[in-house]
């Protein structure tokens, strides 16, 4: 590409003038494709024509922003008075991310930006059309109380079917649910019980879930999330709200995520002797139409084979919902995503999978461990070679595995071997390694210790395999000790509490390899590396990157 584009610059090879900027807009978009939204982002400021392609994929979906890139877009928004070439961004978005650090406004949200930001999502499309948006992810939390309003204004996103919303607790109404016209809605929402106004909150999440079915009639799927922090149980405002939301009635449902989990004060997330079992099963059977159902609520069990498991094709539990839930043979089942969930802060994690029935019709299974706020445990206990086994005995017919392991890669070949019809596998390792600063990660974890396994000992006698994904979680720190104080009073007990605590904390490193198995008509099988991804959070490296970005 020329320095200047201004000043036409000779191709090497066939002497032709060339600017650099003349490339197809097919190509340009395909290229933008890869990019990051830095990088889409300098690319703009480059030349005009750059600018009135990229926009369009800059703008069109915007995910995954932190609060201070939140902060931003909403300034772009409040300000932005773009020349007549451009178009405003109000005019490109259709999905959008807004969030905070848990309803503080230090980092620059207050109510007058986000008031404004959304208003010129509406104001600053020409042509009384309305904006594009269609999906809305906001958390927030400063600024919940007023979102409803904005929402339901007359000729407000008339386009927005899908709106996702987190909250701390810090609001006071649930207007934003009287939304009409939505096809997806999701709330997580954390409670402090012992907190008289926040515990209003589940009063009024009632009421309004009532309100749900009647301004959002086309609804089709539904995730409610409650984190509710206690100090005494039972607290009547469950049994309100459990009441309130199984006389909801939504006509064509498909896809349900249920999840309501408790915490006590003292750092447990509640178990069987401390949860207020909370009764579903009403809803559940009300609404034979849920084809997806992911469940997470004590005393909601599935005993009965009630209309909807007859029809139910994807679940996602834990294993005691799932071994009652096989028992009732549901035939259209072919998806189980298993969730194994750590429910305190002062053990190691440990998990058992019982022997399930045999499934002829289950095509994918998934494994998860994680904590109760939701972040991937590093070393969980739950799938050993012999648990994998044994699942395979359960689901001879697995075509798409995601596990994570607990021992090496090779000691899970014989019981992935016995899967035949596997295309897709996807497995998780966490390993420990000191690496010094200078070192590249790809250097420290290669892509090279997992070609010849998968290429000998799986692509052989998986004749359907086409792809092998490996997750690495790693710390940069060197190996724990092989024997545990057990009794408490030795002198290495101290270090088996930080050890514990140790393994609890979100890994340092995250490294992804996407394997594809070739298979030419004429020649041996090949496993190529097709894409890969790092994400280093190690505090120094985290330094550096940011010092490099000011520079």
């Amino acid at each position: 590409m020329s320095p200047n584009p201004k000043v036409p610059q000779r191709c090497p090879t066939t002497g032709s003038k060339y600017t650099g900027f003349d490339l197809p807009t097919e190509l340009v978009l395909s290229i933008a494709g890869f990019a990051s939204r830095q990088s889409l982002g300098r690319l703009c400021c480059v030349s005009r024509r750059l600018c009135s392609i990229l926009v369009y994929p800059l703008y069109e979906t915007i995910l995954h922003l932190d609060e201070r890139q939140s902060v931003l877009l909403a300034c772009t928004l409040r300000t932005a008075k773009p020349p007549n070439w451009r178009p405003h961004p109000a005019e490109i978005i259709k999905t959008v991310t807004f969030t905070d650090d848990e309803g503080t406004t230090a980092n620059g949200w207050d109510v007058s930006n986000a008031t404004k930001a959304l208003e010129n999502l509406v104001r600053c499309v020409p042509g009384g059309t309305g904006s594009p948006l269609r999906t809305l992810h906001w958390s927030v939390c400063s600024f919940m109380d007023r979102l409803g309003p904005l929402l339901m204004a007359p000729g407000n996103f008339p386009n927005l079917k899908e709106l996702f919303v987190i909250s701390n607790g810090t609001n006071r109404n649930f207007m934003f649910m009287h939304k009409g016209g939505l096809e997806t809605f999701s709330l997580e929402l954390s409670i402090d019980l012992s907190d008289e106004d926040e515990a209003c909150l589940l009063y009024k999440l009632g009421e309004s879930m009532q309100m749900l079915p009647i301004t959002s009639p086309d609804l089709r799927s539904l995730r409610i999330k409650l984190d509710m922090w206690f100090e005494d149980l039972p607290f009547h405002g469950c049994s309100e709200f459990t009441n309130s939301f199984n006389h909801v009635r939504f006509p064509v449902l498909e896809k349900l995520d249920l999840s309501v989990s408790f915490r006590a004060d003292y750092g447990f997330v509640g178990g069987d002797e401390d949860e207020e079992e909370m009764d579903f099963m009403p809803f559940l059977t009300a609404h034979p139409t849920v084809v997806d159902l992911s469940l997470w609520a004590m005393g909601t069990e599935p005993l009965e084979n009630i209309p909807m498991f007859s029809n139910l094709r994807s679940f996602k539990g834990v294993p005691a919902d799932l071994t009652l839930l096989l028992l009732l043979k549901p035939q259209q089942l072919n998806s189980i995503f298993i969730t194994l969930v750590h429910r305190t802060d002062y053990e190691a994690p440990s998990f058992y999978i019982p022997l399930l029935d045999t499934h002829m019709g289950i095509t994918r299974l998934t494994i998860e461990a994680s904590k109760a706020d939701g972040s991937i445990l590093k070393s969980p206990d739950e799938v050993s070679p012999t648990t994998l086994a044994a699942l395979a005995s359960s689901f001879p017919n697995l075509e798409h595995l995601d596990i994570p392991l607990t021992e090496p890669m090779a000691q899970y070949v014989k019981a992935l071997k016995s899967l035949k019809k596997l295309e897709t596998i996807r497995l998780h390792e966490y390993r420990r390694k000191k690496i010094t600063s200078k070192r590249l990660l790809a250097k420290a974890f290669p892509h090279t210790k997992y070609v010849q396994p998968i290429l000998n000992q799986l692509v052989p006698f998986l004749p359907q395999l086409t792809s092998v994904e490996i997750c690495i979680l790693a710390d940069d720190r060197g190996p724990g000790r092989e024997v545990r104080c057990t009794c408490g009073q030795c002198e290495s007990f101290d270090e088996d509490e930080d050890e514990s605590e140790f393994m609890l904390q979100p890994a340092e490193i995250e490294i992804e390899y996407h394997f594809q198995i070739a298979r030419p008509k004429d020649g041996e099988a090949k496993v190529v590396l097709e894409r890969s991804a790092f994400i280093d959070a190690r505090p120094a490296t985290m330094f550096f990157n940011a010092l490099a970005a000011m520079l």
